[in-house]
């Protein structure tokens, strides 16, 4: 499993067992207390405990768990999760705060349990087999537990493969290996395997708060989560597209260096689009001049080369595009500055988005506000019909209008010519519902909120770059995931979240202050799809040869003569054609050729040998 796990830093591999469990980590030290995350075998209570974890609530937990943290050798954060589950038990990750997935063998009861962090920012797959269990923060490391993985291939995640809005939590590419969902812990028993959720969101009253203070505290929260994650004795890379969610996180760093202490080099690094709609180079520049740190900008536009091979790997199909958004240039620059934390906005324009809100308006009879919100805001048709739908459903309870919708979806999508007939049983499959509380969701705006953070879509980015970065040795950090955030986000009243012209406007109103003047009458960010579309063409090469010629084992999935004509037709397109459809064909082609030779011993022996 570690071989098969390759990554470009490691500072050393810790092994633990008792009589009837192993556990082995390959780590890289971002901060010295790191060193002594290694797994640990407990003789007296015959607990073996192992996982990955960055805790951000270290000094309440000391103070609860009654730890000196500063006395000896510095305490691991995966020491301190094992503290809380000694005191706590299965309760114990309702008391973390942070990134983690660890996992506790009861040598005596047989049984394993295991925690994943409430916004899936740590990775943990699982698979049972004939003996055992078998558990890893990367899918690649279960390969060889897979007998001819090419045939265990889940043909629902081919699905979502092309179809985002048909990813189920959980799901993974092999229908043996199981994702733990975000917020869920796993208990493993002779028995069988049961995920439960231990974090749902704060459906209860709360003390009421006016909006000014509740911008305040968003702000407070918001700063404590950036500075939380900060911590580090390597040098930090903070992604800047000019966007609001990285804008704020750089600010908010800005002020935590101001601070005495010592920090480490932050280096901001740009993918630029210039000549483009979404260029966002006015705004980076806005950034750069208002912080000490050092600006590192490239092309994204020239990012790939027309005769590069397309880098890929046998845990999924797709390319490894780079952490942030920028193919690869952004681990060079990490690599170039020894660098070992990325910090990420994943998640902001989830959190801040007031989707929802008119349906709430139009459940309490506010007509006249929603007639001159949607003229201020709606300027496309077909965002404005958008609108309509939406709220013609808010008369009804919250989980009933969430369902109707996802239904009329579902009812109107028709699907696509070149769908093979294992994938058009899976193309109309059910969106999942939203687990738990339905029947008892306040307003639509907080179930709407919900739906989005607690989706697949949110963690399925992350899983992307937690594993991207695992590969380079970079741990990925993102501020707008934090806990505390979400539910104070999830607290606030839905009639504070009316627009008053812009939908994002309480995340404007609470962190817009942090960023330069630039911004202040900014409205929209414009999409990266046409940037997308022309580097996915650069790699015409790799998708002739992938569609045209070899065999075809995309054929349950993608009609290869579709394929063909998809392509064909292409060559008479600008930038704006099908080539983003058409590189996933062969992304997936060449996926599956991969996997119908993977041997696991040629594959560990070449890990090696490298």
């Amino acid at each position: 499993m570690l071989d098969a796990a390759r990554t470009d830093r490691c500072d050393g591999v810790q092994t633990a067992s008792s009589a009837h469990g192993c556990a082995a980590i390959k780590r890289w030290h971002v901060v010295r207390r790191d060193e002594r995350a290694i797994p640990v075998w407990d003789q007296d209570q015959q607990l073996l405990v192992f996982g990955d974890v960055r805790l951000y609530n270290r000094p309440e937990l000391a103070i609860a768990l009654d730890l000196d943290l500063d006395a000896g050798p510095a305490i691991s954060d995966l020491e301190v999760a094992f503290h809380a589950y000694r005191a706590w038990g299965r309760q114990a990750p309702k008391h973390l705060v942070g990134d983690f997935a660890f996992m506790v063998w009861d040598e005596k009861a047989r049984e394993l349990f295991a925690a994943r962090d409430q916004t899936g920012v740590r990775p943990m797959h699982y698979m049972a087999t004939t003996d055992g269990l078998v558990i890893a923060s990367r899918v690649i490391s279960l390969l060889p537990f897979l007998d001819r993985p090419y045939e265990r291939v889940n043909p629902a995640s081919i699905s979502s493969f092309f179809f985002p809005w048909a990813r189920r939590p959980g799901e993974v590419y092999f229908r043996d290996v199981r994702l733990l969902p975000a917020g869920h812990t796993l208990l493993a028993t002779e028995r069988g395997c049961r995920e439960d959720r231990y974090w749902v969101p704060p459906l209860a009253a709360t003390p009421a708060r006016s909006y000014e203070e509740n911008c305040a505290e968003l702000l407070a929260l918001f700063r404590r989560a950036v500075r939380d994650r900060l911590e580090s004795d390597v040098p930090i890379i903070a992604h800047s597209s000019g966007g609001f969610d990285s804008s704020t996180i750089l600010m908010a760093a800005e002020e935590a260096y101001r601070e005495p202490g010592r920090r480490p080099p932050l280096i901001m690094a740009s993918g630029l689009t210039i000549g483009f709609p979404c260029d966002d180079s006015r705004y980076m520049e806005a950034v750069a001049r208002r912080v000490p740190f050092e600006w590192v900008t490239w092309n994204v536009v020239n990012s790939v080369a027309e005769a590069e091979a397309p880098a890929t790997t046998l845990a999924e199909p797709g390319l490894r595009r780079g952490l942030g958004g920028g193919r690869k240039r952004d681990l060079e620059i990490a690599k170039e500055r020894w660098a070992g934390v990325l910090l990420e906005g994943i998640g902001g324009d989830e959190l801040l988005y007031a989707d929802g809100v008119f349906m709430d308006m139009f459940r309490a009879g506010r007509w006249s506000e929603i007639l001159s919100e949607t003229q201020a805001l709606v300027k496309p048709l077909a965002r404005a019909l958008k609108i309509v739908g939406e709220i013609a459903l808010g008369a009804l309870p919250p989980a009933t209008a969430f369902s109707l919708k996802h239904q009329v979806l579902r009812r109107h999508r028709k699907s696509p010519m070149w769908l093979g007939s294992v994938l058009e049983e899976h193309y109309s499959a059910s969106i999942p519902r939203v687990e738990h509380g339905a029947a008892s969701w306040p307003s639509h705006t907080m179930l709407s909120l919900w739906s989005r953070l607690n989706g697949p879509n949110v963690t399925w980015v992350l899983n992307k770059a937690i594993a991207y970065g695992s590969e380079e040795g970079i741990e990925v950090r993102t501020p707008y995931a934090d806990v505390r955030l979400i539910e104070h986000i999830l607290s606030i009243p839905w009639d504070q979240r009316v627009p008053r012209g812009h939908l994002r406007r309480t995340g404007r109103d609470a962190l817009g202050p942090l960023l330069p003047p630039a911004f202040h009458d900014r409205v929209d960010q414009m999409s990266f799809s046409q940037i997308w579309a022309i580097n996915d063409q650069r790699q015409e090469a790799f998708i002739r040869k992938m569609i045209q010629t070899g065999p075809w084992l995309s054929a349950p999935y993608v009609r290869r003569n579709e394929a063909r004509i998809i392509l064909n037709k292409a060559a008479s397109f600008s930038s704006d054609g099908p080539w983003t459809l058409l590189l996933k064909f062969a992304c997936l082609e060449s996926w599956l050729r991969g996997l119908s030779c993977y041997n696991p011993c040629r594959e560990v022996a070449t890990c090696q040998r490298d």
